[in-house]
């Protein structure tokens, strides 16, 4: 069978391309042979291309009042593609879908699946025809499906299945990265993994240090992580904070980092400040690698954390509250050891990569027999 990926972003650092490359790699590669679609190449697919995958460059579009022509061309040239290809399925990874592609496949009653790694502006679902195009839809949390329950039709289409790691990849392993940055072993290190967004709430951590280094002076904090798109400039901005505080000395802000399990390998405690967060894939990479978490109590972070019992849960915003859970771990071992293994426990029984591919082909081949037997 022949899965077309789609996405329109060249890139690889963020969550829902980082997703595909984990499900492409652990999907069964013989009986589903696997295509890209990309408007250029780019580091998604170079690292696609190590699996097999073959990689189209094309661009799909929008109809506007502007382009009809240009829109029913790039429909014919889809056609052609996906009748050339002998294409089965298009999964449409994240959001920014663009029609053309899509009709294409809807006109040739290809099975289309969408992918939802972020929820979707409440006033633009009613009028996007991508969502009736699709046969399923997939959200990476129960937070994300329930985004749809004012438009019943389009949610009878969305199933959640939560995103997977590997965790042959995350894994719990020696670190040389505080001996590389100077950071002797008796240092307690907390760390912030993601894009350096103002929904990831980075400023509520750093606004929280004072309190922390006050009670153990010798804290340091790692930030990993890049500006997003249109936010360019927050990590300098985020310098600046901590300047201001006095406690720039103790931040190693360290951009985008490609081995994410060596940094989780190098920090005590992994905390995740997000003011929104459809899921969290960055926890349970954590998990994985047997490192405590306090999060935010937002959106689909309660469907990977139990408050207690596999980390820590605290209010979105609140410096006092994110403040007294760090120092309880802190100085609490053993609770920070045994919330660590629990929610390693989590990490292996609930959401481990081959369960995630599992339900994902099991979607794709249910789909595939309703167009035979249809």
């Amino acid at each position: 069978m022949n899965i077309l990926f789609v996405s329109h972003y060249p890139d690889a650092h963020t969550g829902s391309p980082r997703a595909l490359i984990d499900f492409v790699g652990n999907m069964d590669r013989k009986f589903f042979q696997q295509c890209l679609m990309v408007p250029k190449k780019g580091a998604l697919s170079k690292e696609l291309e190590q699996y097999g995958t073959r990689i189209f460059t094309k661009v799909s579009i929008s109809l506007s009042q502007n382009n009809l022509p240009e829109f029913i061309a790039s429909v014919i040239s889809f056609l052609s593609l996906y009748h050339k290809e002998k294409i089965d399925l298009v999964h449409y990874n994240g959001i920014g879908w663009r029609e053309s592609c899509l009709l294409a496949a809807w006109l040739l009653r290809i099975p289309i699946v969408l992918y939802l790694h972020n929820p979707y502006p409440q006033d633009e679902i009613s009028g996007n025809f991508n969502f009736y195009f699709a046969n399923s839809i997939i959200a990476v949390s129960q937070f994300m499906r329930d985004n749809f329950k004012n438009h019943p039709k389009i949610m009878n289409k969305i199933v959640c299945i939560h995103n997977g790691v590997d965790l042959g990849y995350f894994i719990s392993k020696p670190s040389t990265m505080r001996e590389t940055l100077g950071i002797d072993d008796q240092t307690f290190v907390i760390g912030f993994v993601g894009q350096i967004s103002t929904r990831k709430g980075l400023d509520t951590l750093i606004h929280t240090s004072p309190s922390i280094i006050e009670q153990h002076p010798d804290t340091v904090f790692l930030i990993v992580g890049s500006d997003g798109a249109g936010e360019e400039g927050l990590t300098a901005k985020m310098k600046r904070l901590a300047e201001r505080l006095g406690v720039l000395q103790h931040f190693y802000f360290l951009g985008r980092q490609t081995d994410i399990p060596e940094v989780m390998n190098t920090i005590d405690l992994l905390v995740t400040p997000s003011l929104a967060e459809p899921f969290g894939k960055v926890i349970i990479e954590a998990m994985g690698c047997r490192k405590c978490v306090i999060a935010s109590r937002v959106d689909g972070i309660p469907e990977i954390i139990q408050d207690g019992k596999n980390g820590l849960l605290v209010p979105p915003k609140n410096v006092n509250a994110l403040g007294s859970a760090i120092l309880k771990l802190m100085e609490n071992e053993k609770l920070r050891i045994q919330l660590a293994e629990t929610g390693y426990k989590t990490a292996v029984e609930e959401f481990a990569i081959d369960k995630h591919v599992k339900k994902v082909q099991g979607l794709y081949t249910q789909l595939l027999t309703q167009k035979r037997t249809g």
